[in-house]
This record gives C-alpha cells, sequence and structure tokens, in this order.
C-alpha cells in the first residue's frame, strides 16, 4: 500500500511538474506573442516615421522643382526682354533721317537712346552721295548749277558718281545754245559737229556727248524731259563721264539749253 501511495505521490508529483511545465510553457508563449507584437509597433512607428521623411523629402524636391522652374521662367523673360531692348535699339539708330531746315542745310535728327558717344560717331559718318545731291540742290539756286544739281541727283540714284562742272565744256555749251536757235540739229550751222568744236577749244576727251532742248521755262522741266528721253538718259547716266558743261540762252521769248558731257 505505501509503494502504491508512493508511485501515486510520484504521478501527482510529475503530474505537477507536468502541469508547471505547461503552465511555465503557456507563460512563455505570451511573453514571445508580447514581444512580436511590441516589435509589430515599433516597426509600424518606424514606417510611419520613415513614411512622414519621405513626405516631407518629396515636398522639398516638388519645392526646389517649382524654384527652377520660376527662376528658369524669370531668366526667360530677362532674356526675351533684353532681345526686344536691343532691337529696339537697333531700329532707332536706323530712323536717322536727313530733313531739310529753311535754310536748305541739311538736319539729321537722332534716336533719343543713343549715347554720346554714338552721337559723335553718326556726325562723324559723311553723308551719302544722294544726300549730298539734295544739299547741292537746295543750294543751287538756278541757271546751269541747278542743272547739274539735277544730273548729280539722277546720277547718285543710279549708283553713279557725280558729274563735275568744266570751264571748257561750259564754254562749247554756250556756243552751242547760241548755235542751235539757228540750226536746231547736233549739226552746227556750218556742217561740222560737236566734236569739230572740241577740237576748236583744244578739249581733250574720248568720249564725248550732247543734249539739246528748246522752249522749256527751267532747269527742271528740261530736265525732267531729257531723263524720260532715253538717249538723252544714257547721256545723263553714263558710267564713263565725269565732266559737264551747260548752255544756256534766252532768244525771242524763247530758251535754249545745252549740255555737254566728256570724260
Amino acid at each position: 500500500m505505501k509503494g502504491f501511495v508512493k508511485i501515486l505521490g510520484t504521478v501527482v508529483t510529475m503530474s505537477c511538474l507536468v502541469t508547471g511545465v505547461v503552465c511555465i510553457g503557456v507563460s512563455a508563449t505570451t511573453e514571445t506573442e508580447t514581444t512580436n507584437n511590441t516589435q509589430i509597433v515599433e516597426l509600424s512607428v518606424n514606417n510611419l516615421i520613415q513614411t512622414a521623411s519621405l513626405e516631407k523629402q518629396v515636398e522639398q524636391v516638388v519645392k526646389i522643382c517649382q524654384e527652377n522652374l520660376e527662376q528658369k521662367k524669370k531668366a526667360e523673360e530677362e532674356e526675351k526682354a533684353e532681345t526686344e531692348a536691343k532691337a529696339k535699339t537697333t531700329i532707332e539708330k536706323k530712323n536717322v533721317t536727313v530733313q531739310k531746315n529753311a535754310g536748305g542745310a541739311a538736319k539729321v535728327t537722332q534716336s533719343e537712346s543713343s549715347t554720346p558717344q554714338e552721337e559723335e560717331e553718326e556726325e562723324n559718318v559723311p553723308p551719302s552721295l544722294i544726300e549730298q545731291a539734295e544739299i547741292a540742290l537746295q543750294n543751287s539756286g538756278g541757271g546751269a548749277s541747278r542743272i547739274v544739281a539735277l544730273t548729280n541727283l539722277e546720277r547718285a540714284q543710279a549708283g553713279l558718281g557725280f558729274v563735275h562742272l568744266d570751264g571748257t565744256l561750259s564754254a562749247m555749251a554756250q556756243e552751242r545754245a547760241q548755235e542751235i536757235v539757228e540750226c536746231w540739229s547736233h549739226t552746227r550751222p556750218d556742217g561740222s559737229n560737236v566734236t569739230a568744236l572740241a577740237s576748236e577749244y583744244g578739249l581733250s576727251y574720248s568720249v564725248l556727248g550732247e543734249n539739246l532742248g528748246k522752249g522749256y521755262s527751267s532747269p527742271d522741266a528740261v530736265m525732267n524731259a531729257w531723263i524720260n528721253s532715253p538717249k538723252h538718259r544714257d547721256n545723263i547716266l553714263s558710267g564713263n563721264k565725269s565732266r559737264i558743261g551747260v548752255g544756256i540762252y534766252n532768244c525771242n521769248g524763247k530758251t535754249y539749253w545745252v549740255q555737254l558731257f566728256a570724260n
């Protein structure tokens, strides 16, 4: 009996031990789960922190991109404004006009945007041939000098150099103006031509041309007739002629006009 009780006690003891082990096992399992839950919470918190940090970084990147876009837009606007300003300055510089005052002198008006240095440089630029011809025409008065000025204006507009008044040619032209009253022709009253007259005056030349006109009341009128006549126009706009003589003669209320050209 005692042996049975001892065995039973051992079984109970072992049962208790087993139960204790089981209980200890249950307790250990609970702590593990708690630990796991804590780790999950910690991971969740860390993830939230990382997410918040990432969102902040994204916001910073977006902000930087926006700032870059604004700077680029501003730079483009400044470049456009600078280009437009340069273009405006160029146009203003080109808008230099020649105006004539009451005395006939040329007055150059410049853009207000020009600098003193640019104005000085522009003042030192010589006028073009057309501008020179226009000035000479305004200062020519009338008569032979106006014929020369009108001739040179036509030549300048055609891109040709000026012809210069020559004393010998002018004396010949004046004689021819009197001759054509008697004989309206390029042939002289004695049957010779203008080349014979050049020999009489000792004129040296290789090219000689003559324009005649009668009945015109002014230099402008006779020049208009000559420039609209192909043969007369060819004499006026000949590139191989550099000298001119002009003769004007009034007879019986009619004016006779002569142009002589030579190289």
